[in-house]
């Protein structure tokens, strides 16, 4: 699954129900500590966003034919002209 995708489902998803337990005790005028709880899953939420934003997009490394040496270098394979 895409990082981007994960972080917004999870971001989304958790933003929604901080949102309507916020709305829910502020409607019933008490729970204060339930309330502080609720803020702190909104910004999880946001936090959660925003990472979704700013996720870069893992690039797979190309194919480059060739030989790896024990030290982790390429060398390209040279063709010699023996009957040219």
């Amino acid at each position: 699954m895409n990082r981007k995708l994960y972080y917004f489902v999870l971001g989304i998803s958790i933003t929604l129900i901080a949102t309507y337990g916020i709305i829910n005790i502020l409607a019933n005028g008490n729970q204060l500590s339930q309330l502080i709880i609720f803020i702190g899953l909104f910004a999880l939420g946001i936090g959660l966003n925003v990472c979704g934003v700013r996720a870069k997009k893992v690039k797979k490394p190309e194919f480059q034919p060739g030989i790896i040496n024990l030290n982790g270098e390429r060398k390209l394979h040279e063709l010699d002209n023996l009957g040219a």
